[in-house]
């Protein structure tokens, strides 16, 4: 079969615009440099026995640090049942920084009074912290512990701390 030669002027006319890679480039290191230095959200938590939370037991949450740049807000979630009462969690908090600095914290979670119809568990969560600059890379670790005259807290599922970025820069506070 012979080549139909309409074709192949076509193709020997086709130009390949070799010119946008170096633009290419630079804008992918660009993007790249520029998302990198952005700390994602983190969500840590740690499950509790629901059926009784003793005030005596810590429940420890430990979080890995690599950005120590970037201001975070930091948020404690708590995720409730219905047989958790309608009265505030007053909590104690202390973080332990990578290089062993200790910052103790007393926070108090207001818990609405609605509650599922269903039984099905609801999740709150409470600034701790803002504009917080995580300056050690390394493991962070959070001790909750409840602040209670009971003996233990009732419908309690799980606790944790939410990393994420913040929105504005006035104030940082160092860990």
């Amino acid at each position: 079969m012979a080549a139909n030669p309409a074709k192949r002027g076509k193709n020997r006319n086709l130009q390949v615009n070799r010119n946008g890679g170096p633009y290419a480039a630079v804008l992918l290191l660009g993007i790249a440099t520029f998302t990198s230095c952005l700390a994602p959200q983190q969500i840590f938590t740690a499950e509790i026995n629901e059926f009784g939370w003793p005030t005596d037991q810590e429940v420890i949450v430990e979080c890995s640090n690599t950005d120590t740049l970037s201001l975070r807000s930091l948020n404690v979630i708590i995720r409730y049942g219905n047989e958790f009462p309608s009265e505030p969690l007053d909590l104690s908090i202390t973080t332990v920084t990578p290089d062993g600095y200790r910052w103790i914290d007393t926070l108090s979670v207001p818990v609405p009074q609605q509650r599922s119809a269903y039984g099905l568990y609801q999740d709150i969560e409470q600034p701790y912290r803002r504009q917080t600059l995580l300056n050690r890379s390394g493991q962070y670790v959070f001790v909750f512990r409840p602040l209670s005259p009971e003996k233990e807290i009732q419908g309690v599922a799980a606790i944790g701390i939410d990393i994420r970025p913040e929105q504005t820069s006035e104030e940082k506070n160092d860990f």
